[in-house]
């Protein structure tokens, strides 16, 4: 009867301990927490699409010291995109959707992009020499149209403007692979740890 008793009670015991041991595994961050990130591959507003996903790898200092980051991935997508145009300035937006511990450790991630290192892409030449050309072509038709043959204003005219046209066309923006990023979370962030962690 003693040894019943004392079985019935350390199996009480262990299921009083079990909802401890659930909630140490479980890791909560509170929202507008920040995450220091690099970016695993490059970003171009040129080439990258809506919908592409990224990765990112959690770098130090980690939200509250926690050696739990040690190399965790944040993944995410591209959610909103405008590419560089004639007078049209590029846009991204991104969203971070998971985050991946080094213990296995998966969890969904709320978060979004408050700063990175960004580069525009320099504009290029060939562009601004090929519409100043065009431009000249048909400043110099109309020109001969509207002033007779014998004008060349309007070759001149056309130029300026087809340069103007060149210079006004706007670069695209990129961050760069391994490129600093800070990550804050919208949301908290639960994750529940694996097993032995």
């Amino acid at each position: 009867m003693i040894a019943v008793t004392k079985k019935v009670l350390a199996w009480v015991a262990l299921m009083a301990l079990l909802p401890v041991a659930a909630s140490a595994a479980t890791m909560t961050i509170p929202a507008g927490t920040q995450f220091n990130a690099t970016l695993d591959n490059a970003i171009d507003t040129g080439t990258a699409n809506v919908g592409d996903g990224f990765t990112a790898h959690v770098q130090p200092p980690y939200p509250y010291n926690n050696p739990a980051f040690t190399n965790a991935v944040i993944s995410g997508e591209i959610v909103n995109l405008q590419r560089a145009g004639q007078g049209r300035k590029p846009a991204l937006e991104v969203r971070f959707t998971t985050i991946r511990l080094y213990d296995g450790s998966t969890a969904p991630i709320d978060g979004y992009l408050v700063a990175s290192q960004q580069r525009t892409q320099q504009k290029s030449g060939a562009r601004v020499v090929a519409s100043t050309l065009a431009g000249m072509l048909v400043g110099n038709a109309l020109g001969k149209v509207l002033f007779g043959s014998a004008s060349r204003m309007g070759g001149w005219v056309g130029a300026a403007g087809g340069f103007l046209v060149g210079q006004n066309y706007q670069a695209n923006l990129q961050i760069p692979q391994n490129a600093q990023m800070t990550v804050e979370l919208r949301r908290a962030l639960v994750v529940r740890r694996q097993a032995g962690y």
